[in-house]
């Protein structure tokens, strides 16, 4: 069976969506011909998020090999705090190429690193190497404060990650897009979407209460982190606020998750926000739940909620797809973009203006009242589902891999 050295930093035991690509393209990735072996780091402090539930994931007879990465005391953070992790990874990677009798190189961000221990074993070994973004790096709305130098040197690293990389893959069309016109001298084939999805096992088993929970209360659900500046319920909170005050809700009546929503709701600018606005009685800030656990909460809700990034045009959060699968009505705010694009094929999706108190006002209401109406849709295909089904996506990019071995990777 061909071998594919994938290198990639999310990697069980460390926990999050981000992980999850990762983990189920190695799972599926023998049914199509490729055997992986992982490059990844050890566990440690490193670590930001265990969950332990995904290390049964990996095939047992999948190699992974972790080094130590070292922090440079907060000097250099060029592209990102991680750089400590690139000559381990180029070492070790070294040894593992020859050793494993590798095909191709894959590596996934973020972190951004990673394409940098790509490149150098690229350029080492001359074997093809598929660049995968699960998201921006130029252009990514957590990096938007980066300018001046750092800004022009991450900028020519890009560059010389896309140029060298046989195959660049993104995970929403309009990211691919941004590529293409980015570097429009790229040949147009170099550029290919591969969405992140949903593994139909992690559904099974799961109860399907069908929103009857909470004693017949209104239950919505958003499960991932906030950010303070790039993902912030403040604006949603202060539209439920508002309703509350002026009477069409009421708080003995409507329950909110915050499934794993990580510091920032534990911060005290949260905190006094959430008691300006009289919301101590219905926000449930529940912290990070094994995975499983968090589409329990999907499935035990009427409304799923979706914040995209502040300037994440090009994004789609992971957890769209597990949403979708699910099958409950979607609240997303979030500005026109890949997630208005792809929700708009949803009957039972709602879009509105991520910063727009009234046009989030208007939504939860009319959300709540088909509630109280029994009138919620609940009406998404399973074809449209299925596109998503992360083995399908799989065998896309084994269909990746098989072009550029055929090609000869020789950049």
């Amino acid at each position: 069976m061909k071998k594919v050295l994938i290198i990639a930093y999310h990697f069980p035991p460390i926990g999050g969506s981000g992980m999850q690509r990762t983990v189920k393209f190695v799972k599926y990735l023998a049914s199509f011909g490729w055997k992986p072996v992982v490059l990844s780091v050890m566990k440690g402090k490193s670590y930001e998020l265990i969950d332990s539930s995904f290390l049964g994931e990996v095939p047992p007879d999948i190699k992974v090999y972790r080094t130590k990465w070292f922090s440079l005391f907060g000097v250099v953070k060029v592209p990102d705090k991680k750089i400590g992790w690139l000559p381990f990874a180029v070492l070790r990677g070294l040894k593992v190429l020859r050793q494993e009798k590798i095909k191709v190189i894959y590596t996934t961000s973020p972190v951004v690193t990673v394409h940098l221990i790509g490149y150098l074993l690229k350029k080492i070994s001359r074997l093809p190497w598929v660049a995968d973004f699960r998201d921006p790096w130029i252009g990514n709305p957590g990096r938007i404060n980066i300018k001046g130098v750092r800004k022009l040197v991450e900028e020519w690293l890009e560059k010389k990650v896309v140029y060298n990389a046989d195959k660049v893959i993104a995970n929403t069309d309009f990211l691919k897009a941004d590529f293409e016109k980015r570097y429009d001298d790229a040949a147009k084939d170099k550029f290919v979407t591969i969405t992140n999805g949903y593994a139909p096992e992690d559904f099974v088993g799961v109860a399907k209460n069908n929103g009857m929970s909470e004693n017949g209360k209104f239950v919505i659900t958003h499960t991932g982190e906030f950010y303070e500046k790039i993902r912030n319920p403040s604006v949603f909170l202060k539209a439920i606020g508002i309703l509350l005050r002026e009477k069409k809700l009421n708080n003995e009546d409507i329950i909110i998750n915050f499934v794993g929503s990580g510091d920032y709701t534990k911060s005290e600018q949260y905190k006094r926000f959430i008691k300006k606005y009289c919301l101590e009685q219905i926000i449930k800030d529940i912290d990070h739940v094994h995975h499983r656990e968090s589409i329990q909460f999907l499935y035990f809700s009427h409304i799923l909620l979706l914040f995209n990034f502040s300037n994440g045009r090009l994004q789609i959060p992971a957890k769209t797809y597990e949403y979708i699968k699910v099958g409950k009505p979607i609240l997303a705010l979030t500005e026109e973009g890949a997630l208005s694009s792809l929700l708009e094929n949803i009957d039972s999706a709602t879009i509105v203006d991520l910063s727009n108190v009234d046009q989030i006002k208007k939504a939860v209401y009319k959300l709540y009242s088909d509630f109280k109406g029994k009138k919620l849709k609940v009406d998404i295909d399973e074809r449209f589902k299925n596109k998503f089904n992360r083995k399908l996506l799989t065998k896309i990019l084994a269909d990746v891999f098989d072009g550029v071995i055929s090609k000869g990777g020789r950049n």
